[in-house]
């Protein structure tokens, strides 16, 4: 299983309270911190997403991406190809100036998407 969130060292008792509250809930959680940090957080990268420069399809995989599961488990759960898969995925981080699933996730979350919440057996 992979990391359900990230939570700094100077994270203040109240927000790792919030941290694994949301994490027992099946949610992901960032460190405010670690947002304010990511150079991927950037206001052209928040303004991309909520000017819907992603397409609806764009958008659902993007969700998809911020889960623990693999990139063919994911196609597998849509009915596409793992390489189709794999190819969107490279696509979305160059459309979003990120290097990792890590940073769609970040972006995914300080621009206040929705996660997907599956079992991932």
């Amino acid at each position: 299983m992979g990391a359900k969130g990230f939570v700094t060292k100077h994270a203040e008792p109240e927000e790792l309270i919030q941290a694994i509250s949301e994490m027992l809930g099946n949610k992901y959680f960032f460190s405010s911190d670690i947002i304010e940090m990511h150079p991927a957080i950037s206001k052209e990268i928040k303004n991309r997403l909520s000017k819907k420069q992603l397409n609806d399809s764009e958008l659902v995989l993007l969700q998809w991406l911020t889960t623990d599961l693999t990139l063919p488990e994911i196609a597998a759960r849509v009915h596409l190809s793992p390489r189709t898969i794999e190819h969107h995925c490279k696509r979305l981080k160059t459309k979003l100036g990120v290097q990792s699933r890590v940073g769609l996730a970040l972006v995914a979350a300080s621009s206040g998407m929705t996660f997907i919440k599956c079992n991932t057996k």
